[in-house]
């Protein structure tokens, strides 16, 4: 039982990898078909999701290592190192996204595509971020992972920003040109507030 306990952490947290995987060709897909700048800040959030899950995979196997003579308290901090990596991979993507947002709407917005899969692609997203946010959670939890947590958390995000991109663009389709941009703006919004928290925790606990 206490190795199927000790294997859990890994396995949700590779899960989440596949996962990212697919959010990210999926968005950035239908983004560039559609043109929808709120999908593709989209796809960039979760690109950025794909790459912190992999620090959270690679933390998660790190800490489930035995302490040795070099780390005689174990290999934990490693998960705190990943999610303060996470945070400024955040923080880079809010700045590119806000400015592309505001560049489209100082320019007069962009034509976009507003069809029923880029509407139903955010409503889709939604629905699954919800249940990984609560998985993360709760194996992040139980199992005492901060990497896993700070997934979570940014699953929070993700939902977020899903729930600007779809009233974005039914903002678009109901003839509101400008909606997807002011949601890719709300997109950078959210990843900022989410980089801002995730190095204040991860930072404290780094340097004690």
């Amino acid at each position: 039982m206490i190795h199927v306990l000790s294997r859990r952490p890994l396995a949700v947290a590779a899960g989440s990898v596949v996962v990212d995987v697919l959010m990210v060709a999926a968005k950035l897909l239908i983004g560039l078909l559609s043109g929808s700048l709120g999908l593709v800040a989209d796809a960039a959030h979760s690109a950025l999701d794909l790459v912190s899950s992999l620090f959270a995979l690679l933390a998660v196997r790190a800490a489930a290592k035995p302490a040795d003579t070099e780390h005689p308290y174990g290999h934990g901090r490693a998960e705190n190192l990943a999610a303060y990596t996470e945070g400024l991979l955040l923080g880079i993507a809010a700045v590119g996204i806000g400015y592309e947002a505001v560049h489209r709407l100082l320019s007069g917005g962009h034509l976009v595509n507003a069809s029923l899969l880029a509407i139903g692609l955010p409503a889709a997203a939604i629905l699954v971020e919800s249940v990984r946010a609560i998985v993360l959670r709760a194996v992040g939890r139980a199992s005492a992972s901060a990497a896993l947590e700070a997934n979570a958390v940014n699953r929070m995000a993700d939902i977020v920003s899903s729930l600007g991109v779809l009233v974005g663009l039914l903002g678009v389709r109901m003839g509101v040109e400008w909606a997807d941009s002011a949601a890719a703006l709300l997109v950078a919004g959210v990843i900022a507030a989410s980089a801002f928290n995730l190095l204040r925790h991860a930072g404290d606990i780094l340097i004690d």
